[in-house]
């Protein structure tokens, strides 16, 4: 009986063999035990925000990687990414939730089609080096 094909493997990433994102994972969970631990103090909530945004960092790396590759679409995640930095940027300029929320809204829309070209272009393997 024969298992399922292989998958290509993930993307090399642009500073090579170096395990950047595995130790980013790895500094976020010390972060985020840190964090549980402190618990119910300002060490705990910034340990937990820090773990949490470094987390998030690594893996929308890795999605960029796999996007722009050609080797699995992102583009929703990548489109709700933007939304989200364009949202909080939004929010730290003091603007009514409302139009943080209307300007994630018209990011994300204007990226997915961006987006969708790449992906197409690149499992086209229009992105790759000649």
């Amino acid at each position: 009986m024969r298992g399922a094909p292989a998958r290509p493997r993930a993307p090399r990433a642009p500073w090579g063999g170096f395990p950047l994102s595995e130790l980013t994972v790895l500094v976020a969970l010390a972060l985020g035990a840190f964090g549980v631990a402190n618990l119910g103090t300002t060490r705990g909530a910034w340990g937990i925000g820090a773990a949490t945004t470094l987390g998030c960092v690594a893996g929308l790396e890795i999605a960029i990687r796999e996007h722009l590759s050609g080797r699995r679409s992102r583009t929703m995640l990548l489109a709700g990414a933007l939304g989200a930095l364009v949202s909080g940027g939004a929010m730290l300029l003091a603007l009514p939730p409302l139009v943080a929320l209307v300007a994630a809204l018209v990011a994300a829309g204007i990226a997915v089609p961006v987006l969708r070209r790449a992906y197409a272009r690149a499992a086209r393997g229009e992105n790759r080096a000649r």
